[in-house]
């Protein structure tokens, strides 16, 4: 069986104000790198609506993630 890392809304504005913010992004990102390290396919999703405007600031994943976009990976919205 393939294993896959889902990561889903880790956005700036979605989270700026989660509770434990940084401990649960310390997480994520732990969980992120060990993905990276396996080569485990990683999937981001990312949302957006009217206030979550799609290419804006608070749009984009949290600089922690070191989110890097391939050209084998789609992003989904």
């Amino acid at each position: 069986m393939k294993s896959a890392l889902l990561v889903v809304d880790v956005q700036r504005d979605v989270v700026a104000n989660a509770y434990r913010r940084d401990v649960v992004i310390g997480n994520i990102s732990e969980l992120v790198n060990r993905a990276r390290n396996l080569n485990v396919l990683i999937i981001w999703v990312q949302h957006s609506d009217d206030e979550l405007i799609e290419g804006s600031d608070g749009w984009a994943y949290v600089p922690e993630l070191r989110f890097e976009q391939r050209a084998s990976f789609d992003v989904l919205h």
